[in-house]
């Protein structure tokens, strides 16, 4: 299953960060991005007594790469885009795109 997923840096003020991700963004995905099945927001924790250079991550799950593209490649999808720019008060965003299907006979590491 193809997934496009978006890491924050961390931001120069988390609470508007936040405020404009859940009152801004998630409601303009949802509008503008069709062909994505789900989307989960995560905070990133560090691990152990590293520091975590990002501090939120989006994922948005869709059936098929012909649908991701088709939704990024979009008039939304460039909007959106721009506007996880334009609140990513940390720098840019990291923007790629992982699946699944791709992967074929991979094993987890033990």
């Amino acid at each position: 299953m193809p997934r496009l997923i978006v890491l924050y840096p961390t931001p120069s003020d988390a609470q508007d960060f936040e405020k404009m991700f859940r009152e801004e963004h998630q409601p303009l995905v949802r509008a503008q991005l069709s062909g994505a099945r789900k989307m989960t927001a995560s905070a990133v924790a560090p691990l152990g007594d590293q520091s975590a250079p990002y501090h939120w991550m989006t994922e948005l799950h869709f059936d098929t790469m012909d649908e991701l593209n088709r939704a990024i490649a979009s008039d939304g999808g460039l909007r959106t885009g721009a506007h996880a720019r334009q609140i990513s008060s940390g720098g840019p965003p990291l923007m790629f795109v992982v699946d699944d299907d791709a992967a074929g006979d991979a094993q987890p590491a033990a």
